[in-house]
């Protein structure tokens, strides 16, 4: 069991290698973005783009076209007109569900895949990338909360190949670039972890105690947020002073592998 009363301290460069016997890999991505991937021949998975040698015979729904200049199938979803979004899926053996906050792609053949993320809104973005192979799944890598809006994007190159053995995420807007290291390298048990943590708030005189607990052989806590006034949370990392004005304190916490306690601790004041 698992324990903290503050925020835990995370490996800065932690090791991506534990992927390179796979041979499938599996993108989820919760967030209100737009998912692209491309491959080192052009192929794509994403929103649709017209392109003059597909105009002729497209039609709604699902269907198969021949792709005489590379010699291959691409499969293709065009939605009812009446829908906003259309999507394609070139990339041989992938599969691509997309959804509004939740998106999921399948890969199965090996390659270099540029994978993007397009802001539609601004969202606190989670990106999961788990690699499997013929008898199991493996390693997980996790990035946590990152910051994307409409004016800004992120992206990792990943290369099935050689596989990276410090994946960076790559944000980016008018104004900065910035890589962000993962959040958490997670083994196969620790990716399956799907119960959140479990949080307390206690008062030791005027000081406020929070505690958070993971389950066990869960992932472990990542953080604790808490606040004093019902609208604004802050990172918990150490005891603080209650507020004069403070009528209420509440917690909650989230793990490793993103499962967030809902609705987490409340504490009355009187």
């Amino acid at each position: 069991m698992e324990e903290i009363t503050g925020t835990p301290s995370q490996n800065p460069n932690p090791q991506t290698s534990g992927l390179s016997s796979a041979d499938r890999w599996l993108l989820r991505v919760r967030g209100d973005v737009q998912v692209e991937i491309v491959d080192d021949q052009g192929r794509r998975i994403g929103p649709f783009l017209e392109r003059e040698d597909r105009e002729e015979g497209l039609r709604v729904g699902w269907f198969r076209q021949k792709r005489e200049d590379e010699g291959e199938e691409g499969r293709h979803l065009r939605q009812n007109q009446t829908l906003p979004s259309i999507f394609e899926v070139s990339i041989p053996g992938a599969s691509y569900k997309p959804e509004r906050t939740f998106t999921s792609v399948l890969l199965t053949q090996p390659g270099m895949y540029t994978c993007k993320f397009l802001g539609r809104s601004p969202s606190a973005v989670d990106v999961y990338f788990t690699g499997f192979n013929a008898t199991t799944r493996l390693d997980t890598i996790y990035f946590h909360g990152v910051p994307i809006s409409e004016r800004s994007s992120a992206q990792f190159a990943y290369s099935t190949y050689d596989p990276p053995v410090n994946l960076v995420l790559t944000l980016q807007d008018e104004a900065r670039r910035e890589d962000i290291p993962p959040t958490a390298i997670l083994n196969p048990r620790e990716s399956q972890d799907t119960l959140p943590p479990r949080t307390t708030i206690s008062l030791k005189g005027e000081q406020v105690i929070v505690s958070a607990t993971d389950n066990p052989g869960g992932s472990g806590v990542l953080q604790t947020y808490y606040t004093t006034d019902a609208q604004t949370f802050s990172v918990y990392s150490a005891p603080f002073l209650l507020p004069a004005e403070a009528k209420i304190v509440m917690a909650f916490s989230i793990d490793r592998n993103g499962n967030r306690e809902y609705p987490g601790a409340v504490l009355p004041v009187l």
